[in-house]
């Protein structure tokens, strides 16, 4: 087919000015992704003066790899002694039960002597063969009791020496983990900031139905005598050891995408998004975002993550009003 001249024109242009086109409104679009990534990313590092510095407090740690103890929280109650009440009202029952059938027994060889002196009817002595019999019953229904317990006969639990006693109610999927002889830190809801030095001695020997936890009976040191019975806290068990980085937990924030710390850094102090693991004795594992020998912020955090938010929007800010300028520019 063969065009007219002028139609061969319209084509040509058309032709001409469509890739200028394509490129200019690719070059808008990579215009506004690199303002929405500058404005996602944030300053690369917040600058504070001496002066602020001082006013918010701000300290450093030098983070290296070191032991790092994995551990168990759950929540504990203190006892005077490391029976559990379970365990306690148990043992009461039994003793009862078998008092009752002592009695009962010797009153029946009583009563029998009597009768072969023809000084009682048989008729009593019918009825303490009836009460003696339930009296047999019922220690046994107790014995059975101690038994699901795992009191029963060479079950009692292993006992140590303690000025004060943590009862732990551990969950079944954790109970393998923790043994006798694991180190555990106790703190008590009256005094907060106060952690407490304990040894697991043994574990109950049942699983409550209702709750499905056992309890692990704590040896507490307590040389000043401050905790009290009944008090409630959360015991965290120490199961594991492992070498790891760990910072104090109060160093990391919270943000849009998990927690973020600072690091020192020439000039300033950059953020760093960090990957954490296992919680203990208030510190935190990093397993990714920080290297051995950083030194990282322990202290005044928070005021630095309110700086960075602030630079953050002030570069969103900037991006908003460059076509402002460029408008005022041309006029």
């Amino acid at each position: 087919m063969r065009l007219r001249p002028a139609a061969l024109l319209v084509f040509l242009a058309v032709a001409a000015i469509t890739p200028a086109c394509r490129r200019e409104s690719q070059s808008d679009n990579e215009h506004h992704e690199a303002a929405d990534d500058k404005g996602a990313k944030g300053p690369r590092l917040v600058l504070l003066t001496p002066e602020a510095e001082q006013a918010a407090g701000i300290e450093t740690e030098v983070v290296q790899p070191g032991p790092f103890a994995v551990g168990v929280t759950v929540p504990c109650r203190l006892s005077p002694t490391p029976d559990t009440p379970e365990e306690i009202e148990a043992r009461l029952d039994f003793e009862a039960a078998k008092a009752r059938e002592v009695r009962t027994d010797a009153e029946l060889q009583r009563l029998r002597g009597l009768l072969a002196r023809e000084v009682v009817a048989a008729k009593a002595v019918q009825a303490a063969e009836a009460e003696a019999a339930q009296a047999r019953v019922d220690r046994q229904r107790a014995e059975a009791a101690l038994d699901r317990l795992g009191l029963g006969p060479g079950n009692s639990p292993a006992r140590g020496q303690a000025a004060i006693w943590a009862l732990a109610e551990i969950d079944e999927a954790h109970a393998s983990a923790v043994s006798a002889g694991n180190t555990a830190w106790i703190t008590v809801e009256s005094l907060p900031d106060a952690r407490f030095r304990g040894r697991v001695v043994s574990l109950a020997r049942f699983v409550k139905p209702q709750t499905r936890t056992l309890t692990g009976r704590i040896a507490v040191e307590d040389p000043r005598r401050v905790l009290r019975p009944q008090s409630l806290g959360t015991a965290t068990i120490e199961v594991a050891k492992r070498e790891a980085l760990s910072v104090p937990t109060a160093a990391l924030l919270y943000a849009e995408a998990g927690r973020v710390l600072f690091v020192r850094r020439p000039g300033g102090y950059e953020r760093a998004d960090v990957t954490v693991g296992a919680e203990a004795a208030g510190r935190s594992e990093i397993l990714s975002g920080l290297q051995p020998g950083e030194s990282v912020v322990v202290r005044g955090a928070s005021r630095l993550w309110g700086e960075w938010l602030k630079a953050r929007q002030g570069l969103a800010g900037d991006d908003d009003e460059e076509p402002a300028g460029g408008d005022a520019g041309g006029s």
